[in-house]
């Protein structure tokens, strides 16, 4: 019976350890890819959101109005504008994608903007992308930094206003271009973190944008995201900032914990997107997988130990009762077939009668 219960749990055990570290490896490459695809989700997003507000501001760079109120300094035409572009413009959860737009001269003075009217007549030529943008007559999309106005994180999209709205036909036209100033909206990260974060993040999980510079420019943990924190140093920034994209699990000394983590760049901008999630918790499902399989595995163990022990005392049975019947006999039992049968015969011819001495 031990033979046999043995050959149904061998069996059963292997077949169990097999498929046990089989499911462990295919779930946690489902784990792995599923961080990636965030991370390459919230890359490809990223690209397409800049790109459908910086033709937002072409759209309005474009009317010959706005020209026309730039050379008569109609600035209650201007400030109309600066207003329509921060509020029609909005995400489908409302949020307005400018947190701030601002209009300027050809010199780079600030001669309209909304909500902020306290910047009108700042010189913002200072700055490189406002300046390159003048400069160069091309539209600019900037890093992410520090609004000098709202005191957060933000990116800039500078759009010329020239004279290219009259129509130009001709290589000599595009040579005498006139730039009348720009028109210039920052981007409300807060409301793009919103969006980001209530379709991706989960409990626990970390989803943040770095700009060329490694500085946090969108992070759910928003005490990081107001301070444009520094992460240049995690590895996983280093590989994004560099154009690589992957998964691993890598030691966080912010976090002060094993991460799994999975980055993306966006290199038209030369920012990156990591995902990233503690070993702990985005293994539970392998670890949860596993307590299944176990509990499976003994319970099937232990049918098959029932089934074992009734087929053997099925099959077992006969022969005890029999071993039991000899052990019995008179003698002690024990003795061998042979004196068994010798012990019979000889207690039957006792039993006989005696033969006659003669004929009656």
């Amino acid at each position: 019976m031990l033979i046999l219960m043995l050959v149904a749990i061998i069996p059963i055990s292997l077949t169990g350890i097999v498929s046990t570290l089989y499911y462990q490896d295919l779930i946690k490459k489902n784990i792995w890819n599923d961080n990636l695809a965030q991370a390459k989700a919230i890359s490809i997003y990223t690209p397409a959101y800049i790109e459908s507000a910086r033709l937002y501001l072409e759209s309005l760079s474009d009317r010959p109005l706005v020209v026309k109120a730039i050379e008569d300094k109609d600035t209650g035409f201007l400030d109309i504008t600066a207003q329509y572009a921060v509020l029609e413009f909005k995400l489908l959860n409302m949020s307005p994608i400018f947190s701030e737009a601002y209009i300027t001269d050809g010199d780079g003075v600030i001669i309209s903007s909304y909500p902020y009217g306290s910047i009108t007549g700042k010189k913002a030529m200072d700055k490189p992308f406002i300046n390159n943008s003048i400069r160069s007559d091309t539209t600019v999309v900037s890093d992410a930094y520090i609004s000098d106005v709202t005191g957060k994180p933000t990116v800039s999209i500078v759009v010329p206003i020239d004279s290219r709205i009259q129509g130009m036909k001709t290589v000599e036209d595009e040579k005498n271009v006139t730039v009348y100033g720009a028109i210039v909206g920052e981007i409300n990260l807060d409301g793009f973190a919103m969006t980001v974060f209530r379709t991706q993040a989960i409990n626990n999980q970390f989803i943040y944008m770095v700009n060329g510079t490694g500085h946090v420019m969108v992070h759910n943990r928003p005490e990081y995201m107001a301070e444009m924190k520094d992460f240049n140093s995690l590895t996983a920034v280093q590989r994004v900032l560099h154009g690589s994209e992957g998964v691993a699990e890598i030691y966080n000394p912010v976090e002060r914990d094993w991460m799994l983590v999975a980055y993306s760049p966006i290199p038209e901008y030369g920012w990156g997107v990591v995902v990233s999630l503690p070993v702990g918790i985005a293994y539970k499902p392998i670890a949860d997988a596993t307590k299944y399989f176990i509990i499976s595995i003994v319970a099937l163990m232990a049918i098959a130990l029932a089934l074992a022990a009734c087929i053997g005392n099925y099959f077992s049975r006969p022969i005890l009762g029999m071993s039991r019947a000899t052990a019995e006999m008179p003698g002690g039992g024990g003795g061998t077939i042979e004196n068994t049968c010798r012990w019979s015969v000889r207690t039957r011819s006792e039993s006989w009668p005696a033969p006659s001495t003669g004929w009656q």
